[in-house]
């Protein structure tokens, strides 16, 4: 089983933004549709997503990474995670993100949970496994379905 990875930090301005933040390539991960079970990591070790053995995998995932909470929800952390799959359907992966301490922007850690962009608003997609504040700093998701924009903010945070 052969697993190809190009990690490549391309930096890039998001325009969208007055001041944009720097976007990062983190990834392309190619090769996932015969990676099922295989923990693959981005950017760090504490980013990873890995597909269940389930539905057809994607033939290529796509990380982007914003340092900076997305335009439509300025209260979640100062981190935007765009993921973008190539293919696949009725696939279901565990998804692990990472911040930093300097970007959670007044939310509190041990009530984080991974919200995630569904077309119009930031829906609370919660947590499968509680935040490590302590050590590692990571948010962790599981029985995800659909990839879009990802970021973090308080369980009671409400996004607009």
């Amino acid at each position: 089983m052969s697993r190809t990875r190009r990690q490549t930090r391309t930096p890039r301005r998001n325009g969208s933004l007055p001041n944009p933040p720097l976007t990062l390539t983190l990834s392309k991960l190619s090769d996932v549709a015969t990676l099922a079970a295989v923990a693959m990591t981005f950017g760090n070790p504490n980013n990873i997503i890995t597909f269940a053995a389930a539905g057809t995998l994607p033939n290529a995932v796509t990380i982007n990474l914003v340092k900076a909470a997305p335009a439509t929800f300025t209260s979640a952390v100062q981190r935007t995670y765009s993921i973008t799959p190539t293919g696949g359907s009725g696939y279901s992966a565990t998804l692990r993100l990472r911040y930093l301490q300097s970007e959670l922007n007044g939310n509190l850690e041990s009530q984080l949970d991974l919200w995630r962009f569904n077309g119009s608003v930031f829906v609370d997609e919660q947590r499968t496994a509680p935040p490590d504040p302590t050590l590692t700093q990571w948010v962790e998701k599981s029985g995800v379905t659909a990839f879009s924009d990802w970021t973090f903010a308080t369980h009671v945070n409400q996004a607009p």
